[in-house]
């Protein structure tokens, strides 16, 4: 149980399990404010490997850290394609999901990249399906919180194996309600299954360019106080049409589409999740994109690296407004 007096007078807690050294069942969830506190030093055992909660002052999160030296040495033997327990992770006022998020990866450069470190400060699962090793889609949609789908430099009109079967299960899980994340390519992903089009972009977008908020409840909504003018990180030459019952909230002069909602999905032609490893290794594939560096939304790899170190910053802050208003979608009966 909790003493109230050991707690800041603003704390809440919802469905928080007896902090004791007793296992925990596996279908625990725990909803916790920002506020929440829990005695000091505690032991809570749960199917997971141990976890030492420390008590915090009012309106700060709480840090979550393996205790077990076992526990850490399996986590570093396991395979990078699955995570069910960061080292360390924050708890914001979320539902912490049982079930992993699932993310589709479309060719080995285009990784989740700084969303799988966001997805671990968070304490949420994650798991990989390598469609460019020849992993195949998930049969049973419920096994998951949310569906991701990373970039690529395939178009979504090219006839692949997995093209068909994906569009469906992108259509199937949002017409459920079932919330999905799509990065560049994945953002075209989405709006086809949901009836969209991806034709040729006027210009190609490389580099670091900037976006614009759209004066809408939806972008307000989904981008809070973020400023109207933002700079997202660009990479691609197609662009989606915004589908039917989906809404548009971001734009940029070179590309009239960036970013759409549609129930508690988001697609995004521009890219949230880079680290700057990510941007060194695109680099290096910039000639092969032949594009012009005479085009205002054409960056080249020196422009690019040497902008990153100042314009990753207002990135990360973007992208972790979008990925937290997201997660607040994940079902809670799904998790």
């Amino acid at each position: 149980s909790l003493d109230a007096e050991k707690c800041s007078p603003m704390s809440s807690v919802w469905r928080l399990p007896s902090i004791s050294k007793t296992a925990l069942a596996d279908a625990v969830l725990m909803r916790i404010t920002p506020s929440a506190c829990f005695w000091p030093t505690e032991i809570v055992r749960g199917d997971a490997p141990l976890m030492t909660t420390t008590a915090l002052p009012g309106n700060n999160p709480t840090t979550v850290t393996l205790a077990a030296k076992a526990s850490l040495e399996t986590i570093n033997r396991s395979s990078a394609s699955t995570r069910t327990m960061p080292l360390q992770c924050r708890i914001p006022s979320l539902i912490v999901p049982l079930k992993p998020v699932a993310i589709f990866r479309f060719s080995v450069e285009d990784g989740p990249g700084y969303f799988a470190s966001f997805l671990d400060r968070h304490c949420v699962p994650w798991t990989v399906f390598k469609l460019d090793e020849g992993a195949a889609l998930p049969d049973e949609l419920n096994d998951y919180a949310g569906l991701v789908f990373m970039g690529g430099a395939m178009s979504v009109n090219d006839e692949l194996p997995w093209m068909a079967p994906m569009l469906k299960l992108i259509r199937r899980a949002i017409e459920n309600d079932q919330p999905c994340l799509g990065h560049c390519l994945g953002g075209q992903l989405m709006s086809k299954a949901m009836g969209g089009t991806v034709t040729l972009n006027p210009v190609k977008e490389i580099g670091w360019n900037e976006v614009q908020a759209t004066n809408s409840a939806a972008a307000r909504d989904w981008l809070g106080g973020e400023s109207s003018r933002l700079t997202a990180f660009q990479w691609h030459g197609d662009t989606f049409s915004i589908p039917a019952g989906a809404e548009r909230i971001l734009t940029s002069d070179a590309c009239l589409n960036q970013a759409f909602v549609i129930g508690k999905s988001l697609g995004m032609q521009c890219h949230t999740e880079m680290t700057p490893e990510m941007i060194e290794d695109w680099c290096r594939d910039w000639e092969s994109e032949n594009a012009d560096p005479m085009l205002e939304s054409i960056q080249t790899p020196e422009e690019m690296l040497t902008a990153t170190r100042g314009n990753l910053p207002g990135l990360n802050r973007l992208a972790d407004r979008l990925y937290t208003k997201w997660l607040e979608g994940l079902n809670r009966e799904n998790c």
